[in-house]
């Protein structure tokens, strides 16, 4: 139950601020540059991070906890499953 809560809210959240595999690098690594240099993408991150009264860092940070969570708990699973496979 804790792992499918995980995974939901991790999904939510990539859906709340449009990111997937191929453009998470664009959104969630700040270049640097100046806001109107920025990539699309990262802007409209940045303006949902706004509206949302988040700071960038916070759902960066929050990303990274979702996805230790779940990492944990498929390693606990793994770890499990392998202490049990002789018994089985």
């Amino acid at each position: 139950m804790v792992y499918e809560r995980s995974s939901k809210e991790l999904e939510d959240l990539n859906k709340l601020f449009n990111i997937n595999d191929d453009n998470r690098g664009i959104i969630l690594v700040d270049s640097g540059c100046e806001y109107d240099q920025k990539h699309k993408l990262r802007q409209i991150f940045e303006e949902i991070c706004y509206t949302t009264q988040l700071t960038n860092e916070q759902v960066i940070e929050y990303f990274e906890i979702l996805e230790k969570k779940i990492d944990d708990i498929e390693n606990v699973i793994d770890h499990h499953f392998e202490f049990i496979k002789e018994t089985v």
